[in-house]
């Protein structure tokens, strides 16, 4: 039997024998565990394509010699640490609490409390949005 294409739900196949259904119930979980991360991505990778294309289509509005506005939100981002803004920062760059962990040598623990600190501080619900307002409020990737 094939592999499913990425992004295709795989059907469970019947456990063959007792001695595998440990394995492939952890290989499950591990394939539910990415699909769930990938689903992630794509919805931070649309929502970063519209805001760009939102932008782009106000450079277009303004003129093309137009500078943009002072960013009226950096006092948003003035509300955040320096750390949580470097975590903000890699948040909108598409990686995850344990990637972020790793990058900075924390544990996962912390980035997630920082990561609440940020949704708190940005009054948003999610890491999209929080993604989206540091990019709208002129945040500088990492």
């Amino acid at each position: 039997m094939a592999a499913p294409a990425v992004g295709e739900r795989a059907e469970p196949s019947p456990v063959c024998c007792p001695a595998h259904e440990r394995s492939l119930a952890r290989l499950d979980r591990a394939i539910e565990h990415a699909e769930q991360i990938m689903n992630e991505q794509r919805i931070l990778l649309d929502t970063l394509r519209r805001s760009r294309a939102a932008v782009s289509g106000a450079c277009e509005q303004d003129g093309e010699n137009a500078r943009p506005p002072p960013a009226a939100g950096a006092t948003v981002l003035r509300r955040l640490t320096a750390k949580e803004q470097r975590i903000l920062a890699l948040i909108a760059s598409g990686m995850t609490n344990r990637g972020i962990a790793r990058s900075l040598h924390i544990s996962e623990r912390t980035v997630r409390n920082h990561a609440h600190a940020i949704f708190g501080k940005l009054d948003v619900g999610n890491r999209t949005e929080a993604a989206l307002v540091g990019l709208r409020e002129g945040l500088h990737h990492p």
